[in-house]
């Protein structure tokens, strides 16, 4: 759970965007984590980075369709315990929750990977 401005970001079984002050879901993303997402954070304005509770996925999902625009498979089990946005907002760190090394990406590549897909 993270807050951004007016919104609060809430990864579970249906990750969503929801405005703090009405309560109202302003964007909701399922479907790649089959069991929901553990982690999540705004990656840009437009989209939004999750990582899998019960499964070794990285999504990137549009925010306005609620579509993947790009899964990642970082590890090869276990599940993701928090992706992170450096306060440069240059880096996206992916830390694991079994035995694996933490990850640490380019966030200007993710999103241009995802935009361009």
């Amino acid at each position: 759970m993270s807050f951004h401005g007016p919104e609060l970001l809430l990864p579970a079984l249906t990750t969503a965007i929801v405005d703090v002050a009405s309560g109202e879901t302003r964007a909701g993303f399922t479907g790649e984590h089959k069991l929901g997402a553990q982690t999540a954070t705004l990656l840009a304005d437009d989209l939004v980075a999750t990582g899998g509770a019960h499964d070794p996925l990285l999504v990137l999902w549009s925010r306005a369709d609620g579509s993947s625009a790009l899964t990642l498979k970082p590890y090869n089990k276990g599940a993701i315990e928090r992706v992170l946005l450096t306060p440069d907002k240059e880096h996206l760190v992916v830390v694991p929750r079994c035995d694996h090394a933490v990850q640490i990406w380019r966030a200007a590549r993710l999103v241009e990977a995802a935009r361009n897909r």
